[in-house]
């Protein structure tokens, strides 16, 4: 699908994405902006309803593919970070 001026609408989004990606207030936190990344680029691939905390945490935080998400809550951390730590 494209947008009248020719550029395609998953382009324009990942701009978009990476733009917010790139602002003041996210790019303070790198696990939150690769977070935000990964999970943009797994929707525009069509498979963002298959995440999960498991598999946000191995592949952006580098934890193990087992690891024990009731004992370490990175993922939710990052994902809940209010506004004033940001």
């Amino acid at each position: 699908m494209s947008q009248g001026n020719g550029v395609k609408v998953a382009d324009a989004r990942s701009l978009l994405v990476e733009r917010v990606a790139a602002s003041r207030h996210i790019k303070r936190s790198a696990g939150l902006r690769d977070m935000l990344l990964y999970l943009t680029e797994r929707v525009l691939e069509g498979e963002g309803g298959e995440s999960h905390e498991q598999e946000v945490g191995h592949k952006v935080f580098g934890r193990s593919a087992n690891y024990d998400t009731s004992a370490d809550n990175i993922v939710r951390v990052h994902a809940s970070l209010p506004p004033r730590m940001l």
